[in-house]
C-alpha cells in the first residue's frame, strides 16, 4: 500500500479582515483615543495577516523556517486577542509539522485550531480542522477515524456551499478508500473534486488531484495515462513555485518510468527529486528517490553503484524508524551483493530483511492490540455514563413520587385522582427501563455473536499457524545441509526462496481465505524448494481448467500444500525411477475440485515402510489439516470434502495415488 505525501494537505487562503470604523459618540472616550487603539488594532492585523502570508510561502521551500515565523502570529495574534487568527497560525502550524512528519505535534495545534474555530462559530474552521485531523489520521494508518473526519468536513461544506472545500474533502475521501483498497470509488471522488477545481480556477488544488489520480492509474500499470496526468500536474507545480511538492511529484514521475523500464527518463527525474529532497531536509521523498535509483542501476547490471545508494536508504530508515522501508531496502542489498557474487553479504541481508519482517509484523500486531485496548476504554466509560444516566432517573422518580405523597396530604380531596396519576406515572418509568434493559440485552447478545465469530476465527487461524513450523523446520535443515555441504549457491538460493515463501504467507496471515492465483503462487514456492532440496528427484505439473477463473475463486490459505506434501515424502521419494506429480484444478458443481495425483509407492507400501521406522509417528502436518478440516466443516454450511483413491498397474501392482479435495465455491 503506498503513502502520500503531506502535500495532501490543502490550503485554505486567508482574506485580510475588513477593518469597519467604530460607531461615532461613544461615552467617555475621546476621539484622539479612539483613533489611537483603531491605529493599533489595524497595525496588529496587518502584521498578524502579513505573518500569517509569509509562513505559508516559506512552507512550500522550507518547513522549519515557516515554523518559526507562524509560532511568532500565533504567540501575536492571541497577545492581541485575535483568536481568529491564533487559530488560522495554529492550523498552518499543524501543516508544516505534518510536512516534517511528526505527527503527534500536528494532530496537536489542529485540535487546538478546531477547539478556537468552534468557539468562535466559524464554521468553515471547524470543517477545515476535521479535514487536517483526517489526514492526520491516514498517515497514521487509522483509515476508518479519517473517513469519518473527511464526512464530517463535507457536511459542513455542503450546508455552507463551499465549494472549494468540497473539493477538498472529495478529494481526500477518494485518498482513504485508495489506501482501503477500493480503486473504482477512488476515481470517482478524484474525478468529481477535479471537476470543481477546474470550475472554481484552483491551480493548487487541481494539481492535488492530478497528482493522485496519476498515483492511481501507475498502481493499475495504466503507465501512459499516469504519465498524462503527473506532467499536467509538473506543470502546475513549476508555476506556482512549490518545492516541496515537486520533490515528491518527480519521484513519482521516476517511479513510472522505473516501471515501463525506461532508466534514462527515470534516473533524469529521480536524481532531481533525490536533489530537492537533500536540500529540503526531507527524508521521505529522499528515501524513495535512492530506493528506485538503486532499482535502475541493479537493472543495468551496476550493482556497486547502487550499495552505496541502498546503505545511505537504510541509514534514514533506521532514523525514521520504519521496518517497512529497512526491509526493502535489506532486500535489495541482497540483490545487489548476489550480482557482485558476494553471497556472504547477500545472506546477511537477507537475514536482515526476514528480521525487520519479524519487527513489522510484531508492530502491526501490538497497533491492533492498542486499537482493541482503546475501544475497550471506550465501551467501559460508555456503560459507566449509562449507569450513571439511570441512577439520576431512579434519583427523579424518586423525588417526584415524594412531593406527589406530600401533595396527597395536603390535598385530602385529590387523593384519588393523585393516586390514578402517581400509578400512571410509575407504569410510564417501568416501561422506560424495561426499554432500556432491552436494549442493552440486545447489545450483549450482538456483542456476543460477535465475540464467538472473531473466537471462531482465531481458532482457523491457530490450526493453520501450526502447519507453518512443520514445513519451517524441514526447510532450515535443507539450509543447513547446503551450507554443511559447502553449497552456498543452493544455500543461497535456497533462502532467497524459503523468504519469498515466507514473507507471502506472512502478507495473507491477515485472513484465511485466498483467491486460487495466491494458493497456486505458494504451491509453486513450495515445489521449487521441494525439488531444490531434493535434487530434482522429481518432476511436477500444475494445471487449471478454462472454466475455472483463479482470480476469483476463493479456498483456505495453505489447505492443499499439507497433501502435497505427503505426496512427496511419502509418495513419491521411496519410489525409485521417475517420479510424476499432477495437481489439476476445475471447478465442478458447487465445488472447486483440487486432484493431487502421484505415481508413488500407493499408501499400502507407506505405511509399511513407515511401520518399520523406529519410533514413527503419526504426521503432525496432516494431523493438523484434519483439524483444520474440522474446524471448517463446523463453521460453514457446506462441507469441503476429502477422498483418497489408490490407483494400481494392470496387473494389480500400486501405481500411485490420487487424493481430491472438493472445496465449496460458495
Amino acid at each position: 500500500m503506498r503513502t502520500y505525501p503531506w502535500s495532501q494537505l490543502l490550503l485554505f487562503p486567508i482574506a485580510l479582515a475588513a477593518w469597519c470604523a467604530p460607531t461615532a459618540g461613544r461615552a467617555q472616550t475621546t476621539r484622539s483615543d479612539s483613533l489611537k487603539a483603531l491605529t493599533a488594532h489595524k497595525t496588529d492585523t496587518i502584521r498578524i495577516d502579513a505573518l500569517i502570508s509569509l509562513g505559508r510561502e516559506l512552507r512550500k521551500k522550507d518547513p522549519d523556517q515557516a515554523l518559526v515565523v507562524q509560532t511568532q502570529a500565533k504567540e501575536q495574534a492571541a497577545a492581541t486577542g485575535h483568536t481568529d487568527r491564533q487559530a488560522k497560525a495554529l492550523n498552518d502550524m499543524g501543516i508544516s509539522y505534518g510536512m516534517k512528519e511528526d505527527y503527534a505535534s500536528s494532530m496537536e495545534h489542529f485540535k487546538q485550531s478546531l477547539q478556537l474555530h468552534s468557539v468562535r462559530g466559524n464554521q468553515i474552521g471547524v470543517a477545515d480542522g476535521y479535514n487536517n485531523l483526517a489526514i492526520v489520521y491516514k498517515h497514521i494508518g487509522d483509515y476508518s477515524q479519517s473517513l469519518n473526519a473527511h464526512l464530517k468536513a463535507l457536511e459542513i461544506y455542503d450546508a455552507l456551499g463551499n465549494q472549494s472545500g468540497r473539493a477538498a474533502s472529495l478529494l481526500n475521501i477518494g485518498v482513504a478508500y485508495d489506501l482501503m483498497k477500493e480503486p473504482k470509488k477512488a476515481i470517482e471522488y478524484f474525478e468529481q473534486a477535479l471537476e470543481i477545481k477546474e470550475k472554481i480556477n484552483d491551480e493548487e488544488g487541481k494539481a492535488l488531484v492530478l497528482h493522485n489520480m496519476g498515483l492511481m492509474y501507475e498502481t493499475q500499470k495504466q503507465y501512459e495515462k499516469a504519465l498524462t496526468y503527473l506532467f499536467e500536474h509538473l506543470v502546475i507545480l513549476e508555476k506556482t513555485d512549490n518545492q516541496v511538492a515537486l520533490a515528491n511529484s518527480l519521484n513519482s514521475v521516476g517511479k513510472v518510468y522505473l516501471s515501463i523500464g525506461d532508466y534514462k527518463n527515470a534516473a533524469i527525474y529521480l536524481n532531481q527529486s533525490r536533489e530537492k529532497a537533500t536540500k529540503l531536509g526531507l527524508k521521505q521523498p529522499l528515501i524513495h528517490a535512492l530506493h528506485n535509483l538503486a532499482k535502475i542501476h541493479i537493472g543495468q547490471g551496476e550493482p556497486n553503484r547502487a550499495i552505496p545508494l541502498l546503505e545511505e536508504h537504510n541509514r534514514l530508515a533506521d532514523e525514521l524508524k520504519s521496518f517497512l522501508l529497512k526491509r526493502q531496502g535489506h532486500d535489495l542489498l541482497a540483490t545487489a551483493y548476489e550480482q557482485t557474487n558476494d553471497y556472504k553479504s547477500a545472506l546477511k541481508q537477507a537475514q536482515l530483511a526476514a528480521a525487520s519482517q519479524d519487527s513489522l509484523f510484531n508492530t502491526e500486531r501490538t497497533q491492533a492490540y492498542q486499537q482493541w485496548q482503546a475501544r475497550l476504554e471506550v465501551y467501559e466509560k460508555d456503560r459507566q455514563l449509562d449507569q450513571q444516566t439511570q441512577e439520576l432517573h431512579l434519583l427523579e422518580a424518586r423525588a417526584r413520587t415524594e412531593s406527589q405523597l406530600r401533595w396527597a396530604l395536603v390535598v385530602a380531596f385529590l387523593l384519588s385522582i393523585f393516586s390514578a396519576f402517581l400509578f400512571y406515572q410509575k407504569y410510564r418509568i417501568r416501561q422506560q427501563t424495561n426499554e432500556v434493559l432491552l436494549q442493552k440485552n440486545q447489545l450483549i447478545e450482538t456483542q456476543k455473536a460477535e465475540i464467538e465469530t472473531t473466537s471462531k476465527e482465531l481458532e482457523r487461524r491457530m490450526l493453520r499457524a501450526q502447519i507453518n513450523p512443520h514445513f519451517i523446520f524441514n526447510a532450515l535443515g535443507s539450509i543447513q545441509h547446503f551450507i554443511t555441504a559447502n553449497d552456498r549457491a543452493s544455500a543461497l538460493k535456497y533462502l532467497s526462496k524459503f523468504s519469498s515463501l515466507l514473507r507471502q504467507v506472512l502478507e495473507d496471515s491477515i485472513t484465511n481465505i485466498v483467491v486460487l492465483e495466491e494458493e497456486i503462487k505458494l504451491l509453486k514456492i513450495y515445489l521449487e524448494l521441494e525439488a531444490l532440496r531434493f535434487d530434482g528427484g522429481f518432476n511436477y505439473q500444475i494445471e487449471i481448467d478454462p472454466d475455472l477463473d483463479p482470480h476469483t475463486t476463493e479456498v483456505p490459505l495453505l489447505l492443499i500444500q499439507p497433501f502435497v506434501e505427503n505426496a512427496i515424502l511419502h509418495g513419491l521419494m521411496p519410489k525409485s525411477g521417475e517420479r510424476q506429480l499432477h495437481i489439476s484444478f476445475a471447478v465442478e458443481g458447487n465445488f472447486t475440485v483440487c486432484r493431487i495425483t502421484d505415481n508413488g509407492i500407493g499408501r499400502k507400501a507407506a505405511a509399511e515402510l513407515k511401520a518399520q521406522k523406529a519410533g514413527s509417528q503419526p504426521s503432525r502436518g496432516m494431523e493438523v489439516t484434519r483439524k483444520r478440516l474440522e474446524a471448517l466443516n463446523k463453521n460453514s454450511a457446506a462441507q469441503t470434502l476429502v477422498s483418497f483413491n489408490d490407483r494400481f498397474q494392470a496387473d494389480g501392482s500400486a501405481a500411485g495415488t490420487e487424493v481430491v479435495i472438493q472445496i465449496p465455491t460458495a
